[in-house]
């Protein structure tokens, strides 16, 4: 009996050894730890409150990887084996930003939703808004603050030991600044703002070419009066000019007037613009803006109350 009870224990061992090997092959993860730094020597002061990074295998395409840090700074995650294109954004700040074309790394494009569209605003949407390409009177809301990079050729293999992917992310949107000197009438405004438009602008930025979009459309701003200095100053962001070929760039001023009417005026930037010495920070001076002489509606509805009167209203207890 005892050498049957051997006989079948030898025997059974090549079974336990064979499925111990399989267990272990099974386990294994095939990822790889790795670093992600952001470097900001490009954009020194920038303080976004997360940073995404997308990761487009090149091999098998498709959607990319996405990875969220808390922060500025990076941080460490796990990537599975293989080369890859990597891109990060900014992730805050979310109640402006749409994204679309995703998949695509080369056409990823962050873009504004329509301005008179309130609810796609404060909600927050990333799905792609229903337009009209070919209406190029649109009206689009203005960025905030956008940090930007891409890196190609990475690669992640079984035989790294401490791997880095730096990127260096820097501003993606411009700075806009649009003043109207030696303002005729600025007192008729009673220190209310005024309505402009800028056209001429950049829809959206493409990530994967660091460029601005082709796509024309305008994005409104307000200017403040100052009366002491007679002047009218807006401070925005945009995408930057369209890359359209002879694309213009005009300024639409609109004052509202207690009558009812609309009083605009259209002023040609277009000189300004193109020749400003960094299209990321641009000045548009305006001299000689005579404003209506009209009574300005510079508050919107204004009711008559008439005088309070006491009224004693009996409560049940």
């Amino acid at each position: 009996m005892r050498n049957i009870i051997r006989y079948m224990a030898i025997a059974m061992l090549p079974i336990v050894s064979a499925c111990e090997h399989k267990d272990l092959c099974f386990e294994q993860t095939h990822k790889q730890d790795i670093e992600v730094v952001f470097d900001w020597q490009k954009a020194p002061d920038a303080s976004p409150e997360s940073m995404a990074l997308y990761l487009y295998d090149t091999d098998k395409g498709g959607e990319p990887i996405r990875y969220i840090f808390t922060g500025r700074d990076g941080g460490h995650i796990t990537v599975p084996y293989g080369r890859y294109e990597a891109l990060c954004k900014n992730s805050d700040d979310t109640d402006w930003v749409q994204i679309r074309n995703t998949s695509d790394v080369d056409a990823f494009e962050t873009y504004t939703p329509d301005a008179t569209d309130n609810t796609a605003v404060l909600s927050g949407q990333t799905a792609t808004m229903s337009r009209d390409d070919n209406n190029e009177e649109r009206t689009e809301a203005t960025p905030g603050m956008l940090w930007s990079d891409r890196q190609s050729g990475f690669e992640v293999n079984y035989t790294d030991t401490h791997k880095v992917l730096t990127l260096y992310p820097e501003e993606a949107v411009c700075h806009y600044t649009v003043v109207f000197e030696n303002v005729d009438n600025i007192v008729n405004l009673n220190g209310g703002a005024v309505d402009g438009t800028l056209d001429g602008m950049a829809e959206g930025f493409l990530h994967g070419s660091k460029q601005p979009t082709e796509n024309k459309v305008k994005m409104p701003f307000k200017l403040i009066p100052d009366e002491n200095a007679g002047t009218l100053t807006a401070q925005f962001l945009t995408f930057g000019e369209c890359q359209a070929d002879g694309n213009d760039d005009s300024i639409v001023v609109s004052v509202p007037l207690a009558d009812g009417d609309m009083w605009t005026q259209t002023f040609d930037v277009t000189d300004q613009v193109h020749d400003a010495t960094d299209p990321h920070h641009v000045k548009i001076v305006i001299k000689g803006l005579e404003l209506p002489e009209k009574e300005i509606n510079a508050g919107g509805l204004h009711p008559d109350v008439d005088e309070w009167e006491e009224e004693n209203i009996g409560i049940k207890m």
